[in-house]
């Protein structure tokens, strides 16, 4: 019988064998799980998540920070998950900041400079998490 990927959910009221990934979906066994990654199309960790999540088969959504921006109940939602530790304080970006702006709230902060994010954020439903390390990595693909 095929291994189901990490990124199946199986439904148990129905116990048919299969044996294959293909008839799982057609019988409606299991549903291939989506989930937003929320980054810079630029960005390594990024792309080494989008590419490590699309072969455990999962339908990843991109959403760019930059070109499509967060709302700010976006970026309160998100800071409301991750506190502070949502901006990356070791960029280029934020060491470029002026002093008023380092200083000032974090949701300002990311309201003006969107890639002052941590990177990347995953979001499937309820569940977030933030960069791409290997407990993060075991959160989606074990």
């Amino acid at each position: 019988m095929a291994r189901i990927p990490a990124a199946f959910i199986i439904r148990r009221e129905n116990k048919k064998a299969c044996v294959s990934v293909d008839e799982y979906l057609n019988l409606g066994l299991i549903r291939r799980l989506s989930l937003i990654l929320y980054g810079i199309p630029s960005c390594a960790s990024c792309k080494e998540a989008c590419k490590a999540l699309e072969a455990a088969d999962y339908q990843v959504t991109f959403r760019d920070v930059r070109s499509d921006p967060l709302s700010q109940s976006e970026w309160t939602n998100l800071l409301g998950k991750f506190g502070t530790t949502l901006i990356n304080k070791k960029s280029a970006t934020y060491r470029g900041l002026s002093m008023l702006l380092r200083e000032a709230e974090a949701e300002i902060q990311l309201l003006s400079h969107p890639t002052l994010m941590k990177r990347p954020v995953l979001k499937d439903g309820d569940r977030f998490t933030i960069g791409w390390s290997a407990d993060v990595q075991a959160v989606w693909l074990d």
